[in-house]
């Protein structure tokens, strides 16, 4: 079944599409990922991991481009396989007008940033509903979603979807390590 909720502020429209489920108790992960091709797919399969082998009520948030992508290559599988697996959209009306989505990194970041209160209005539905989330996974490029957890005392997990060397370097990286220094 599908399900619209419209904010009040109608700055984001949340559309979910909800497979599968039972009434016992259950952990519910709230995934976040960031919006590219490369964060999504690798979050996902992860996502879908917990589903099918550890029976975890997922809750995937997509922006307003990637959510029409995945609702129609993904939820067919979700409902196939009997998972309870809920694809969200946020909605930016801030965000640029183009059709995929792109932009860098930093625009991108800086995006999500002003979403926060959108993220939030979502896990107060979420904590209305039946199946409260029980963690919060995030990707690693999108910080500033400690908040949320800290916010509705949820522990949060940062997903890093590259290798452990892309990690190492990116961490050298910030805390001031130049190659040849």
């Amino acid at each position: 079944s599908t399900q619209n909720m419209v904010s009040p502020d109608a700055t984001t429209t949340i559309t979910t599409t909800i497979n599968g489920g039972s009434s016992r108790s259950r952990h519910h992960a709230v995934a976040i990922p960031f919006p590219a091709q490369g964060h999504l797919n690798p979050m996902m399969h992860f996502c879908l991991k917990l589903a099918r082998d550890h029976d975890f009520i997922i809750t995937f948030v997509a922006t307003q481009y990637h959510h029409p992508l995945l609702i129609r290559n993904l939820a067919p599988v979700f409902h196939d396989q009997g998972l309870d697996v809920r694809i969200v959209e946020i909605r930016d009306k801030r965000a640029t007008g183009t059709t995929t989505g792109a932009g860098s990194v930093l625009e991108i970041r800086r995006s999500f940033y002003g979403l926060l209160p959108e993220f939030e209005e979502l896990f107060r539905s979420l904590r209305a509903s039946t199946t409260h989330p029980s963690v919060i996974i995030y990707d690693f490029y999108l910080p500033f979603l400690l908040e949320l957890g800290t916010k509705f005392s949820l522990p949060r997990i940062a997903f890093y979807s590259a290798s452990a060397g892309a990690l190492a370097c990116f961490m050298a990286a910030n805390q001031g390590h130049r190659p040849g220094k």
